[in-house]
């Protein structure tokens, strides 16, 4: 999916279902990786977006496209404010394991351990025996897109995973090297990334000699 292509999709979005495409198309983002981000995870100082226990339980930084800032503090904003509903609610713990049944021991109620994109509405947490916030439901995220690339015109199949391959390619055209995409991206082997250069070498007639900008 191209950048034309992009755009129209994000103007068929909204709030947060937008936030989360454009994550996805401008980090390289997995599903899960974008549903599960926490609010300590954004670190506006530096620009840079902590990827928590991504694919193979590893961490890694990928840089907040700066077009995404104000919206993402617009996010935190909303999430600080029905955090303190929560609150004043006698709820606002949030699990910080993946083990339901250590969800009642690993609990937090600290702004940063929130999810940054929560469930609309609580659920109940039958092994902490109260009720909580769930990061967004990624079927809600896959319906969204979906619906959107169809109002779009898009006519390419697009999911979520598309973001994250048009990402992936459009690094590579700016010249970023396999090794760093393969950082970015969050791959084990570079064999995985090397997938992408096979993609963008269909685009080879494109590519120009720098001997042709000399100008003799």
């Amino acid at each position: 999916m191209n950048g034309e292509e992009s755009k129209k999709l994000f103007i068929q979005l909204s709030g947060s279902y937008r936030i989360l495409a454009k994550l996805m198309y401008g980090c390289g983002l997995r599903l899960a990786e974008a549903a599960r981000i926490r609010v300590g995870h954004l670190d506006f100082e530096t620009s840079s977006l902590l990827i928590s226990q991504g694919k193979g339980d590893k961490d890694r930084y990928v840089p907040i496209p700066r077009r995404l800032t104000n919206a993402l503090q617009t996010q935190l904003s909303t999430v600080e404010q029905l955090h303190q509903d929560d609150i004043a609610d006698g709820f606002g713990f949030v699990t910080t394991t993946s083990n339901p049944a250590m969800s009642s021991v690993h609990q937090s109620r600290a702004l940063r351990d929130q999810f940054l994109f929560p469930n609309s509405e609580r659920v109940f947490d039958s092994h902490a025996n109260t009720f909580r916030r769930l990061p967004i439901a990624e079927q809600k995220i896959r319906r969204h897109i979906k619906t959107a690339a169809n109002k779009a015109g898009i006519l390419k199949n697009v999911t979520c995973h598309t973001l994250r391959h048009s990402y992936a390619t459009a690094m590579l055209r700016q010249g970023v090297d396999i090794r760093s995409l393969q950082t970015l991206l969050g791959h084990d082997s570079v064999k995985t990334t090397e997938i992408y250069t096979h993609i963008f070498l269909g685009d080879i007639e494109k590519v120009k000699s720098p001997l042709d900008f000399i100008g003799f």
